[in-house]
């Protein structure tokens, strides 16, 4: 999966120490789905390599609430749950080409972080999130001309856990590194191969550097999932593990 959020935000400052923010999101989507069992639409599965190609868009909204003190502060903030409907193509190779669509649920986000100073330079924060997954209970899908069926997931609320620095080298420039517990939303009961579903811990490290052009946000990261075991009598019995890497980049420009 990949997805892109285009995100308008508006803040305002109540007074020196209390500020808050509201902001727009608009998602897009492409979701590339293999599959190592076919779904079973002509009786009994079996082994292929069935794919769904598709993509979609979908929109919410977030806010956010700041309290500045002496040294610390601490923040809330919230995303709504959204829903895409994607559209595209399923194909198993040499069998069947055919139009697609299937429906997939977002969560709701809750979070709080505390962020201490203890000199000018060096801030330690500490965060907690509350992600919604329990809203993934089945995916709609939709094949044109051969069958429609729902599949079942009933995914599981889940929790991060993280704790960061930043150390200010100068006006212009920032330095980061962090670290956060992730924990699974995937039962064994509906678990596949499509997602690396397990617990995860996450390094992180990158900087913000600011000119006269604006400020440019970079970060890389690891994240390590643990060995997970499925022992469900199914087609994806066995043992996983995994390893993802990721980058983001953000542009802002103050007026």
């Amino acid at each position: 999966m990949q997805t892109l959020d285009f995100s308008p935000v508006v803040a305002y400052r109540f007074t020196p120490q209390l500020s808050a923010g509201a902001g727009i999101d608009i998602y897009y989507s492409r979701l590339g789905v293999n599959y190592l069992v076919y779904p079973g639409m002509f009786g009994q599965p079996f082994e292929t390599t069935s794919k769904i190609d598709a993509d979609g868009m979908g929109y919410g909204g977030s806010l956010g609430l700041l309290y500045r003190g002496k040294n610390y502060s601490i923040g809330l903030k919230y995303k709504s749950g959204f829903s895409i409907d994607y559209d595209g193509d399923y194909k198993v190779p040499n069998i069947v080409n055919e139009d697609a669509s299937l429906k997939m649920d977002f969560p709701h986000i809750a979070g709080i972080g505390l962020a201490l100073y203890p000199n000018q330079k060096l801030k330690i924060e500490f965060d907690a999130e509350w992600m919604g997954y329990s809203c993934m209970e089945e995916i709609p899908v939709e094949i044109t001309g051969l069958a429609s069926y729902e599949m079942p997931k009933n995914w599981d609320d889940c929790y991060t856990f993280s704790m960061g620095t930043e150390y200010r080298k100068s006006d212009n420039v920032k330095l980061r590194g962090g670290i956060a517990y992730l924990t699974n939303s995937m039962p064994d009961s509906t678990w596949d191969p499509s997602l690396p579903g397990a617990d995860s811990i996450v390094v992180i490290a990158g900087g913000e550097f600011s000119g006269r052009m604006g400020t440019l946000d970079v970060s890389l990261g690891l994240n390590l999932f643990m060995e997970r075991e499925i022992d469900e009598g199914g087609p994806y019995d066995g043992k996983y593990s995994s390893t993802g890497y990721f980058c983001t980049l953000a542009y802002k420009k103050s007026f």
